[in-house]
C-alpha cells in the first residue's frame, strides 16, 4: 500500500413511492490511509474514516398539509497503531513478560511495550482508536394551511456521542537510577539502568473511554397569517 492513500465515496438517490411520497437518500464516505515509519523496524498507521449519510420522507396529505421526517447519521473514526515491523513471535516470552503485560482486553490485541532509553532510543507498540464524532439527528415537521393561517409544528433530537480505545505500555529508563546520588546530574548512564532492569517510569493503560446517553432536544409551533391572499 501507499504511505498515503485517500479514497473517497458519494451516493444519492431519489424515489417517487406515489404521487403522494417521496423518498431521497444521501451519503459521503472518506476512507484515508497513511504510514509513517519510524526508527528502524518500528512503523506506524494514521488512519481516517468518516461516513455521513441522510435520509428524508415527505408525504403530502392533500392540498393544505404536507410532512417531513429526517435522519441523520455521521461518524468518524481515528485508528492509529505502532508496530514492530519484524519481531519475533516469542520476543514477549523471551523479555519475561506475561500475558498481563502484553494482551488487551478492551481491544484484544497482544503489543510489546513501549521501551525508552533516554539519548539513545524509544518505541514499542500501541494502539489508540479515536471517535472524536458519532452522531445521528431524527427531525420531522408537519404543516397545515387553514384559512389565511399556517400552521407548522415539529421537532428534533440529535444524539452526540464520542469516545477512544487506549491500548500502550510504555517503560522509562533514565541516568539517575545509575548515577552516584552525590554527583547525580553528571553521573549515571540509561543505557545501564535498562540492562539493570531499573525504570524511572511506567505506564500502561488498557481502557475505553465514552460519554453516557445524551443530546439535545428541542421541538417548535408557529402561525404565519396573510391579511389577505395577497399581502402578508
Amino acid at each position: 500500500m501507499d504511505p498515503k492513500q485517500q479514497d473517497s465515496y458519494t451516493a444519492r438517490g431519489d424515489y417517487m413511492l406515489s404521487q403522494r411520497d417521496m423518498l431521497w437518500f444521501r451519503y459521503s464516505g472518506l476512507e484515508q490511509y497513511a504510514m509513517n515509519p519510524g526508527r528502524i523496524g518500528v512503523a506506524a498507521s494514521n488512519d481516517m474514516n468518516a461516513h455521513n449519510m441522510g435520509l428524508s420522507w415527505n408525504h403530502t396529505f392533500g392540498p393544505t398539509s404536507t410532512m417531513q421526517v429526517q435522519f441523520g447519521k455521521s461518524f468518524v473514526q481515528l485508528p492509529d497503531n505502532t508496530r514492530y515491523t519484524s519481531a519475533p513471535g516469542d520476543l514477549a516470552s523471551k523479555m519475561g513478560l506475561g500475558t498481563g503485560l502484553v494482551q488487551y482486553g478492551t481491544s484484544g490485541q497482544t503489543l510489546l511495550p513501549s521501551v525508552n532509553v533516554d539519548n539513545w532510543f524509544s518505541g514499542g507498540e500501541n494502539s489508540t482508536v479515536n471517535r472524536p464524532g458519532d452522531n445521528w439527528s431524527f427531525k420531522g415537521n408537519y404543516s397545515k394551511i387553514i384559512g389565511n393561517h399556517t400552521i407548522r409544528v415539529g421537532g428534533e433530537f440529535i444524539r452526540a456521542d464520542m469516545g477512544m480505545v487506549i491500548n500502550l505500555h510504555s517503560v522509562n529508563f533514565r541516568e539517575y537510577e545509575t548515577s552516584n546520588i552525590v554527583n547525580s546530574s553528571t553521573t549515571g548512564y540509561s543505557v545501564a539502568s535498562a540492562l539493570l532492569n531499573a525504570p524511572y517510569q511506567s505506564t500502561r493503560r488498557d481502557l475505553i473511554e465514552s460519554l453516557r446517553f445524551g443530546g439535545a432536544a428541542g421541538a417548535f409551533i408557529s402561525d404565519s397569517w396573510k391579511a389577505t391572499s395577497k399581502l402578508t
